[in-house]
């Protein structure tokens, strides 16, 4: 079976080996579609918790071929959304109900096999039932898990203006939670790119605001340039900065973004106290991943138009390769088997 290897970093490439085995409570999953997420990336790079050599992708959807001899809930055939972080349910943090910060997590497609392979292993309890949604939307499991348990940090009401930074595939996944999850009906979205803000409408932004050197007049003219929701998904400090001399009175800032480890926030703990703002973070997610599948398998989620390229899994390689030069491709989805 064919999958893809990155042996070291900026070394990877397309290898023949032999089919998995699954262990008693494992399952073998036949992976459809996969898309390349920038942890991927970051692998290739040589900037990632693992060893090498390992088979990437954590964003994948599949269909069961095998089942381990103590699997019980799960059959061969079933359609299912892989969870990728396998956590010890041991350690304080799991046991208190932290599951995103375990202490000895392990993760497919990053410290095991992942999704890119024509076969991979997977623990019976990380795979997800699905049978509505395309195996394309089923893809987007992991990523709209983040994006809620990040949301759920928020606390809505009716009529708040929000604002969200990024309009790439996390951004937009945002975009679509405020409006099609909790109701949000007055939603800017801020981005480099007219392409990305095209689909921004088409997801249901009220306004799309390109940031260029016109950027503070034209918020400016949307709820006078004050927002009491707003959502970084850049991972860009510059943004972040911008993003709170724009948060309004009272306002709730989620910074959702991967930010360099070596990025500083400036900002006045005397501009928190006055406006009596709120901080969040966000890590991966909790207790998520069933409320993703539910979203998408019912569609009240449909991810489909943030895809802007699909693949095969011998066109990986030097995709992987183009993105980590700096080529914006939008969301790039595999097509496994």
């Amino acid at each position: 079976m064919k999958q893809i290897v990155i042996d070291k970093p900026h070394s990877i490439n397309v290898e023949d080996t032999y089919k998995p085995q699954p262990p008693n409570s494992e399952v073998l999953v036949k992976p459809r579609f996969g898309g390349i997420c920038g942890t991927d990336i970051h692998i290739y790079e040589g900037n990632f918790i693992g060893t090498y050599p390992v088979t990437p992708c954590h964003e994948f959807s599949g269909e069961v071929i095998e089942v381990g001899s103590s699997v019980s809930n799960v059959k061969i055939g079933d359609k299912v959304i892989v969870d990728p972080n396998v956590r010890c349910h041991q350690c304080d943090a799991c046991r208190t109900g932290r599951l995103n910060i375990c202490e000895n997590f392990s993760a497919v497609g990053v410290t095991r096999p992942g999704g890119f392979s024509e076969l991979v292993c997977v623990p019976e309890s990380n795979v997800y039932k699905f049978e509505n949604c395309s195996f394309e939307a089923a893809a987007f499991g992991e990523p709209l898990a983040c994006v809620l348990y990040g949301q759920s940090k928020i606390n809505y009401m009716p009529g708040q203006k929000v604002i969200i930074w990024g309009a790439g595939a996390i951004g937009l996944l945002h975009l679509m939670a405020c409006k099609n999850i909790y109701g949000c009906n007055d939603i800017t979205i801020v981005d480099l790119e007219h392409k990305n803000l095209d689909t921004a409408i088409k997801a249901g932004a009220s306004h799309t605001v390109i940031a260029d050197d016109n950027l503070e007049a034209k918020l400016s003219e949307i709820n006078n340039g004050k927002f009491d929701i707003a959502i970084d998904a850049t991972g860009n400090s510059n943004a972040v900065h911008t993003l709170f001399k724009h948060l309004a009175r009272g306002g709730q800032a989620l910074l959702f973004g991967v930010y360099d480890q070596k990025a500083e926030l400036k900002l006045s703990p005397f501009d928190i106290f006055i406006n009596d703002w709120e901080i969040k973070g966000s890590l991966t997610y909790n207790h998520d991943f069933y409320s993703a599948v539910k979203a998408l398998d019912n569609e009240l989620i449909k991810p489909e138009i943030l895809i802007g390229l699909k693949i095969s899994l011998d066109e990986t390689p030097n995709i992987i390769r183009k993105i980590a030069d700096g080529e914006r491709m939008g969301k790039v989805q595999v097509k496994i088997n």
